[in-house]
């Protein structure tokens, strides 16, 4: 996630986020850890919100179709493996 990325790099909280677009925290949060998607329009708006140089950052990382795309790993609840294990 390229919005991650930016708000991760340029210390930008949700809170601020939110307070500059009108999305609520719970939306940017779910859409920065992968658990939700949210319309274009929204997204616009988000960017928007970002400081130009935020701005910048996040569409060279968009646009830019050869840079590595980071792996998150799936986050399970303790002792999902071993269940799964034991049954296959």
């Amino acid at each position: 996630m390229s919005l991650d990325l930016v708000m991760s790099h340029y210390s930008i909280q949700n809170k601020t986020l939110s307070e500059k677009s009108g999305i609520p925290t719970s939306t940017i949060s779910r859409y920065r850890n992968g658990r939700a998607d949210i319309g274009s329009r929204k997204l616009i708006t988000l960017i928007q919100a970002l400081p130009e140089n935020a701005q910048l950052s996040w569409i060279t990382l968009t646009l830019n179709p050869f840079r590595p795309r980071p792996q998150r790993e799936k986050k399970t609840k303790k002792g999902t493996r071993e269940k799964r294990r034991g049954v296959r």
